[in-house]
């Protein structure tokens, strides 16, 4: 039985991660290299040398970005103070404020905290 979920698994993952790129990702590499940079280097740093899992955070992170972005236009106090928190360094964001995208930074961390904290505000301002 053991060696049937492997192998499913093993299939999964492959048919999963076989197109490589999303189109988040791929969209970011093509028109924002420089956004795209540091995912792609905090991937490499996390998982060294597992390449499926390094595709894999590139395009969780790249789709997390987006969603991360449209709700930070919606809320913009609200999304830099959460995208200060998961800033790896902090020296490196209070010397580039204008270069605030190319930081490197857990981009699945603020999209889910943003839509928390964003969420718990409209309960408490009496919508759904």
């Amino acid at each position: 039985m053991k060696k049937i979920f492997i192998v499913v698994w093993f299939i999964v993952a492959v048919i999963v991660f076989a197109d490589g790129l999303n189109e988040e990702a791929q969209k970011l590499k093509d028109n924002h290299p420089t956004v795209y940079a540091p995912i792609h280097e905090r991937a490499l740093r996390i998982y060294d040398d597992n390449y499926m899992m390094v595709l894999f955070e590139i395009n969780r992170q790249s789709s997390a970005f987006y969603k991360a972005l449209k709700m930070g236009l919606e809320d913009e106090p609200l999304f830099l103070s959460i995208y200060v928190k998961w800033v790896e360094d902090i020296q490196l964001y209070n010397a580039n404020q204008k270069k605030l995208l190319e930081i490197p930074c857990d981009w699945g961390m603020i999209e889910w905290e943003l839509t928390q904290q964003m969420g718990a505000k409209a309960l408490l301002n009496g919508g759904k």
